[in-house]
């Protein structure tokens, strides 16, 4: 069971904690970008609960297919669990996940229910890994994501998802 979700990661400061005078008036600099990264995530149990990654400059049906695409090449033959995004649920994706239903069987979780989607852990240590920090451009902010991807482990109770 492949368990998939995505997120944006915008250039913008996460600003989590600090420690400030008291009676000062702490402030954050920005730097008035747009900038984003977006990032597909992927969990499978099988495979020792690793997140399988994949930066994109959007999330739409073509870049979800290519998403799929890179999890059949690594992972084989599995169930793809997913939210009901409509790049999930497009005309495009539902015809390729016919295509391919061979060795990618879609399930759909319930609308609204993001707790059910243990993928969503990782995307909240990714910004704590990123939090406190003016990136000066976007391509800084793909370097730190792709280190902060590559060094989230967290242990997840595969019990929970599987039987919830």
């Amino acid at each position: 069971m492949t368990f998939i979700d995505e997120s944006i990661f915008r250039i913008e400061p996460i600003v989590k904690h600090g420690w400030f005078l008291k009676g000062s008036k702490p402030s954050c600099p920005v730097n008035w970008s747009r900038g984003k990264e977006c990032v597909f995530g992927a969990l499978n149990f099988e495979n020792g609960g690793k997140l399988i990654s994949k930066q994109a400059k959007k999330i739409n049906s073509k870049t979800f297919i290519e998403f799929t695409q890179l999890l059949m090449r690594d992972i084989g033959s599995f169930i793809l669990v997913m939210d009901n995004a409509p790049w999930h649920t497009s005309r495009k994706a539902a015809g390729f996940l016919e295509e391919v239903r061979d060795c990618v069987e879609p399930l759909h979780l319930p609308p609204y229910s993001p707790e059910l989607n243990p993928v969503e852990p990782h995307w909240k240590a990714v910004r704590s890994n990123l939090a406190n920090r003016l990136f000066e451009n976007t391509s800084e902010l793909k370097k730190s994501l792709k280190k902060a991807l590559d060094g989230v482990q967290l242990d997840i109770n595969k019990q929970r998802y599987l039987t919830s």
